[in-house]
């Protein structure tokens, strides 16, 4: 069961399941991001509160913000789960709209080296990064973490970087210091299309 921060008890509540769509497909939920966001709502719980808008043609709430964690408790709580919301104030929809795309403009960039700073400063762990965030892109692979099969390696060993067809392929072996970060390496390089395999040595 999915716990509610005793922080936001001061807040009304509302079925997630049953508000109305608002932004349509403006936005894409991966398969890979689904998983991150599965997890993090098992560890964290809910620790934020969804936007909605109650619009005043139809008396219905439309979702503001939070469309994904709404398509996650959707599937994952089908008679509906309580949550914490707080409304945003639009007189019609043009202007909800307009105020959506505010909210989700984002003014401010993550820097490479204002994310190395950050993570440093608060000893977030890569695995963190990889298994709840979608900011996994800015993680440095240690050079010592790599490995290349060089020429004579290839001549020796069963598998030459060969495909089928006889063609050069092109590999990273990547050395992971459990097995835990070996899954989630995998599920990420997967989910952005590479083709891995798994070797325990």
């Amino acid at each position: 069961m999915i716990k509610i921060s005793p922080k936001l008890a001061h807040l009304p509540t509302i079925d997630i399941c049953e508000v109305d769509d608002f932004q349509g497909e403006l936005k894409d939920l991966s398969e890979k991001n689904y998983k991150k966001l599965r997890r993090s709502l098992e560890k964290y719980g809910v620790t934020f509160p969804v936007f909605v808008w109650l619009n005043p043609d139809t008396g219905r709430y439309m979702m503001f913000d939070g469309h994904q964690r709404r398509r996650f408790f959707q599937e994952e709580y089908p008679f509906g789960f309580e949550y914490p919301y707080l409304e945003i104030e639009a007189h019609n929809e043009q202007e909800a709209a307009e105020k959506l795309m505010l909210f989700n403009s984002q003014y401010g960039s993550i820097t490479k080296d204002g994310y190395d700073e950050f993570v440093a400063r608060y000893n977030i762990s890569d695995g963190f990064v990889r298994e709840l965030t979608t900011l996994d892109n800015l993680i440095d692979f240690s050079p010592s973490s790599f490995s290349a099969i060089g020429a004579d390696e290839q001549e020796s060993s069963d598998d030459p970087g060969l495909s089928d067809a006889g063609e050069v392929t092109y590999r990273v072996e990547v050395i992971c210091l459990n097995e835990r970060e070996q899954q989630a390496l995998y599920e990420q390089l997967t989910g952005d299309g590479y083709q891995c395999k798994i070797l325990t040595l």
